[in-house]
């Protein structure tokens, strides 16, 4: 997916299917954009399903309303992201790289946020309740933002776990 654009979420993909098994293995998407809306390369709106993004890499995409790469807009949805990278992502608003909705699992390992710019979350932004968070092996270099550098989580009744994962020159004016 090279230079896609859309007015409306997912500048390179839009999906809305529910109660469904959705798989997007070895992708680039590069230079895509959302430019007013949500998910620069992807937007997933869905309930009720199941999101694996495999060996992929996001580069240089944005969306102004948040999620550059990739904004969940779902709920009940287990969300599984695995040796991606996601790099120079950008957005207006939260989620340089991901933007996560409510009420979903989500699970990150041995993938690279690089260089990704938000005002909030340049890496990852989770905002509502009812998430589950897990980052294992992750690493955040390089990311930018107001808040949350590499990941700004404002939820409640979730559980997040980050471990073996590597924070490095994130730039913020406050938090991590």
């Amino acid at each position: 997916f090279t230079d896609c654009k859309s007015v409306t979420g997912g500048g390179g993909l839009h999906i809305g299917s529910n109660n469904s098994h959705i798989l997007v293995n070895t992708s680039t998407f590069t230079r895509c954009a959302a430019s007013r809306d949500f998910g620069g390369g992807i937007e997933l709106e869905t309930e009720n399903s199941h999101f694996s993004l495999l060996n992929s890499h996001f580069l240089f995409c944005s969306a102004e309303d948040g999620g550059g790469a990739l904004a969940a807009n779902a709920s009940n949805v287990d969300m599984v992201i695995e040796n991606t990278l996601f790099e120079t992502c950008t957005t207006t608003s939260s989620g340089g790289a991901l933007y996560l909705g409510s009420q979903n699992t989500l699970s990150v390992s041995k993938s690279t946020f690089r260089g990704c710019i938000a005002p909030y979350g340049a890496g990852l932004y989770a905002k509502y309740n009812n998430d589950n968070i897990t980052i294992s092996r992750g690493t955040f270099e390089r990311c930018i933002a107001n808040g949350g550098g590499g990941v700004y989580l404002s939820i409640g009744n979730s559980h997040t776990h980050i471990t073996h994962s590597l924070f490095d020159a994130s730039d913020v004016f406050y938090g991590g």
